[in-house]
């Protein structure tokens, strides 16, 4: 169980870090990935699709053990009010 516990929080702690990441990349993203959705894992875009069922399936085929890890965003095309 204790082993359990520090994986899910190793996930968690990726997770907000790749959040964070995409929060102050957002501009830049815009400039290549606006109206698409973005698959991330440790502050990289692994995978861009414009519609969520496209990335989801190159996700499953591609990142299958990594999927619990994986950030998924819409990019808009102007820089939405994040509340943290």
């Amino acid at each position: 169980m204790k082993m359990e516990n520090e994986v899910l929080s190793q996930e968690m702690l990726q997770y907000e870090n790749d959040l964070a990441w995409v929060i102050a990349n957002y501009d830049d993203l815009i400039k290549k990935y606006a109206e698409k959705f973005i698959a991330v894992l440790d502050s990289k875009v692994i995978e861009h699709a414009s519609k969520i069922e496209e990335l989801v399936k190159l996700l499953s085929s591609k990142y299958q053990e990594d999927l619990p890890r994986i950030l998924v965003e819409f990019i808009y095309k102007k820089h939405p009010n994040f509340v943290m």
